[in-house]
This record gives structure tokens, C-alpha cells and sequence, in this order.
């Protein structure tokens, strides 16, 4: 499947707690990018990470956003979000860009309560700034990747200055502009880490020219 670089702009998203159930099922019941992953998730965080969505929680537990964690779109947003439409809270939407593409308008992903509906933003639309706000929040780390903040001691003196070119390997400690000093978690794949933040983990891209 080919893959086309985007951004993810302003994201309203939410699930309760109580839907998550009812929602997981039917994820597993539709056609995704991932769908062996999917269907042995134990639960709907779980699924959403399969298909690349970190999910954050409110006090109470429910799921108040969900952000893409990687820099490409599989092809079945649509499709997968779709999904979820029935259990998705009415108002809810997220916003994505195709990266290099003058021609192509960010899609504005909307949620009504029942159903999913896409379209792409107008002119007027692109000049909002808060339409086109980056979303920034801490996600929920999986079960079994606990924030390893507290067990990594304090951060050395001397740290390597993130950058999208630069290259880590787990143990490796930064400075990252926005979230500060980090000891890299793991490497997920070729030019994605997990990195520990004091607010919790990240995933960030890096090896890229």
C-alpha cells in the first residue's frame, strides 16, 4: 500500500469510557490496516495503537483525544475512523494534511454522533489558526511501555540536541526543544524511537536527512 506524508492539525476527539466496549467490537469487526493486530486487542487503546493512534484520557478515563503515531497515512482513515463514528461523541473532529501536496486541502474529519464525514477545508477555513493548531497533549502509554522516566536517574550534564536528522539508540539521552530532557525508550522501526519525557513517553522521528 502507498504511503502519503501528513500532519495532523486540531483534533476534538472523545469516546466515554462506557463505549469503549461497544466500539472495540466493531473495530474488530471491520476491514482495517491492520487487522490481525485489531482482533486479538484487549482493549480499544490497544486496537488504535495497532492501527498507529496514541490515545489520551481525561481524570475520568475517557478517551478526549487520539493522535497519529507515525508520519504517514495508511490509506483506511477513513474506513477505520468510520468505524468508530457510532461511538464517537457528536462535535468530535481532527484535521489532516497531506505534506508536498499544493493541491490537496487539509481533510477535516467530523463526527456527528452517528456517522463520519469528510471533506476538505476551504480557503477561509486554512486561515483560521486555531483550525490549524498541531494538537498537544501527553498520550497514554501502552501497559507494557510504563513511562521509564523515574528509573533512568537524573539526565547527564551533557545531552544530545534533538533534531529530525540526528540518529539515538535506546539509553541515549537529548534535549528536546518542547518536552526537554528524554532517555530513549526503545526503536520501534527504522527511524521511529520511544523516547521518556518527565511528562511521559513520546514517540519521535529521527534519522531523516
Amino acid at each position: 500500500m502507498s504511503e502519503r506524508p501528513f500532519v495532523q492539525y486540531r483534533t476534538r476527539f472523545f469516546i466515554s469510557k462506557s463505549r469503549e466496549k461497544a466500539a472495540l467490537d466493531s473495530l474488530k469487526a471491520a476491514p482495517t490496516d491492520a487487522s490481525d493486530a485489531v482482533r486479538s486487542a484487549r482493549t480499544l487503546t490497544e486496537a488504535l495503537g495497532a492501527l498507529r493512534w496514541l490515545v489520551h484520557r481525561d481524570a475520568e478515563g475517557n478517551i478526549d483525544g487520539i493522535l497519529a503515531d507515525d508520519d504517514h497515512f495508511n490509506g483506511m482513515e477513513e474506513t477505520e475512523l468510520g468505524t468508530l463514528a457510532p461511538f464517537v461523541r457528536s462535535g468530535s473532529s481532527l484535521v489532516l494534511a497531506r505534506l508536498g501536496s499544493h493541491d490537496a486541502a487539509p481533510l477535516l474529519f467530523s463526527f456527528d454522533g452517528k456517522k463520519l464525514t469528510v471533506r476538505p477545508l476551504s480557503k477561509r477555513e486554512r486561515a483560521d489558526p486555531e483550525m490549524m493548531e498541531q494538537p498537544d497533549f501527553v498520550p497514554e502509554a501502552p501497559k507494557d511501555q510504563s513511562p521509564q522516566w523515574p528509573r533512568s536517574g537524573a539526565p547527564p550534564a551533557k545531552r544530545a540536541r534533538y533534531a529530525i536528522a540526528a540518529t539515538f539508540a535506546p539509553g541515549d539521552w537529548m534535549d528536546h526543544p518542547k518536552f526537554g530532557p528524554g532517555v530513549v525508550v526503545s526503536k520501534l522501526d527504522q527511524d521511529r524511537i520511544r523516547v521518556a519525557f518527565v511528562d511521559g513517553e513520546r514517540t519521535l522521528v529521527h534519522g531523516r536527512p
